[in-house]
This record gives structure tokens, sequence and C-alpha cells, in this order.
């Protein structure tokens, strides 16, 4: 099976779409992420977490945070080539989205991850948006999936938007 990547200009931001993995193949937790630029896909990974969750939120909330590390990475270096770039992050969880958007955590030891996301999204202005598991991008890089989610989020993340 033939795939290449389609790069075509179809939004102006750069899309971060991030998953938690619970348990899987080891039962350790990972992180995935699917970075989309102008709608088209520029980098991806899963890492497994050097934290320990102990729910689901706490969880993806790492995932968050690993992710908005990499994300401040590329937006520097986008600033400096250019201009600002509007960025969005994407994630399947809605409590954990609630939580970043709160002004303050009751997950005593995730304060850290927090308070450096917090940082971040205030820096760059990053948008918070909250997705359905059903369209989340990047559980490709956490679990396995059925061969029809599989193909179609392949289709997805190699086609652009």
């Amino acid at each position: 099976m033939d795939q290449t990547l389609k790069y075509q200009f179809t939004n102006d931001s750069l899309d971060v779409w991030t998953d938690a993995g619970w348990g899987g193949e080891f039962q350790r937790l990972t992180t995935g992420f699917v970075f989309k630029l102008f709608g088209c896909t520029v980098a991806w990974g899963s890492r497994r977490q050097k934290l320990v969750a102990t729910s689901i939120c706490a969880a993806e909330f790492i995932a968050m945070g690993m992710s908005t590390d990499l994300l401040s990475f590329i937006l520097q270096i986008w600033k400096s080539i250019t201009k600002d770039i509007p960025a969005k992050l994407i994630c399947d969880n809605k409590v954990a989205v609630m939580v970043i958007e709160g002004s303050k955590t009751r997950i005593k030891s995730l304060e850290r991850h927090f308070y450096s996301i917090n940082y971040l999204i205030r820096k760059y202005g990053i948008k918070i948006e909250w997705t359905l598991t059903m369209n989340q991008l990047a559980d490709i890089c956490t679990k396995r999936l059925g061969p029809m989610k599989h193909f179609g989020n392949c289709k997805k993340l190699l086609d652009g938007d």
C-alpha cells in the first residue's frame, strides 16, 4: 500500500491533536500527538509518559503538557522565520479541557504541568478545543484501532483537512 503526504494550504493555523492511551500493550500510559500546519500533517509521535497518572483525565492532562512543550518549540521557530501563527490544542477529554481552561487545578500532583501549559497558552494565545473521541486524529498514535478507523485516520492525516 503506497501512501504519500499531500501538502496543500487549507487553513491558516497550527493544530495540535493530543491523546493519551490508557494501559495498552505494556500497561503504561502513552501520549500521542499530531501536528497539522495549514491543514497538513508535519509531525506526529508517540511517547510513554514518565509520570504515573491515576485517571484518564490526568493522563490526558499530561499528554497536553508534553504536546505544548513541543508546540512552544515549533512556535518559537516559526516566529523567528516569519510572523505569529494561531495555534490550537485539541483534546478528546472534556474534563481535562475544563481543567486547562479554568484558573486553578485541584490535581495537586499535576500542578507543574498545569502552570506550564497555562503559561504557554497565555504567551502564544493557544486555543483549547474539545473534540469527539471518534474524531480524534491522535488515536492512531496511542492505541490499536480497527481497520476502518485506522485507514480513516490515515487518510485524514495524509490528505489534509
